[in-house]
């Protein structure tokens, strides 16, 4: 009998396929221990000194995934620490250090630090200084191995050795059980909304594109949330389940989900909050495995006459070249490369 790690090679041939892994309770404990203990002394008088205590609150997301071979680091988090220091009088001192957004996307120079003096005074004003300036420093040299860190403990979870891949013709595999466009002040309408919607000239949208990946895997960037957020930049309420309501770009686009045939083929009720109210197009996602790749044809009807261009464009930037960029595959010429009609 193959042994698990074999059987899992067979299913992910050369890591083409997309996986995944929680790492929150890792990177929890991680910070905990790195963060803690970081001491800092004043280069003008060695008598004051900053350092963390502990690690009081972490919240957020944190995943490792493998596309294609190459591992992606994905993480957004919250994290307050405690600090104790001591003025150049001798004064004890404690507070707090918040950093409300560490992101995988966002340089560590940039991450905010809010910094709370716990009976702030004139007489603290030296150690709020090197709390600021040196402690924050201290703390973004830690934080900036982290990815590398999560990489090295369980990049091994998500990522075959080249030396261990079983080699094998993948011909059908088994399916599997920024910016973004803001129109500020418009009224979102969501399917469930009663208003009735007026007579509307139409007109259809027609695109075909090449994803070097799975029909299942791509098929997933429109049926899970979490990935949906990923590449869409931004909040998203998807839940994949047929009949269900889903929302992307700050509300802009809204919709329900009306069939899904598991790696084959996505129907959608979908509109564009610009569009007149009350007025649905439907939108039909068919993907077409291929050895290597899959190919996407995305049709859609009901198109309000005047928005088809720019319809169309919204499909080739933000939906499919928002997937390309974020699952690291070459992104295409908008206006070239899809097959529209």
């Amino acid at each position: 009998m193959a042994s698990n790690q074999e059987q899992s090679n067979w299913k992910n041939v050369n890591n083409w396929h997309w996986t995944e892994k929680d790492c929150f309770p890792w990177a929890k404990t991680y910070l905990e221990q790195n963060l803690s203990g970081v001491k800092v002394v004043s280069s003008k008088d060695a008598s004051v000194w900053a350092e963390t205590t502990e690690v009081n609150k972490v919240t957020g997301d944190v995943d490792l995934h493998q596309r294609k071979g190459k591992i992606i680091t994905l993480y957004d988090l919250a994290i307050t620490i405690n600090w104790k220091a001591e003025t150049a009088a001798g004064k004890a001192v404690t507070g707090s250090l918040e950093i409300p957004e560490a992101m995988h996307d966002t340089d560590f120079d940039e991450y905010v630090f809010n910094v709370t003096v716990h009976n702030d005074s004139r007489e603290t004003e030296d150690v709020r200084h090197l709390v600021r300036l040196e402690l924050t420093k201290a703390l973004r040299s830690r934080l900036s191995v982290f990815s590398k860190d999560l990489v090295a403990a369980h990049g091994k979870d998500v990522h075959i050795p080249e030396d261990q891949l079983r080699r094998t013709t993948l011909n059908n595999p088994a399916p599997a059980k920024e910016a973004v466009p803001t129109l500020k002040g418009a009224e979102a309408i969501r399917t469930g909304d009663k208003e009735k919607a007026k007579a509307v000239s139409t007109t259809k949208v027609k695109e075909v594109i090449d994803f070097t990946c799975s029909a299942d895997d791509l098929a997933q960037c429109f049926l899970d949330e979490g990935r949906a957020r990923i590449w869409s930049r931004g909040p998203v309420t998807l839940s994949g389940a047929e009949g269900s309501d889903f929302e992307l770009f700050d509300g802009n686009v809204v919709g329900k989900l009306d069939r899904v045939v598991p790696g084959k083929e996505i129907t959608q009720t979908w509109r564009f909050r610009s569009w007149p109210a009350g007025h649905y197009s439907k939108v039909k996602i068919t993907l077409d495995q291929k050895s290597d790749s899959t190919t996407l044809t995305m049709e859609q009807t009901g198109v309000p006459v005047g928005e088809e261009e720019s319809t169309r464009q919204n499909w080739r930037h933000y939906y499919f070249n928002g997937i390309k960029q974020a699952f690291g595959e070459p992104l295409e010429l908008i206006g070239m490369a899809s097959k529209g009609s």
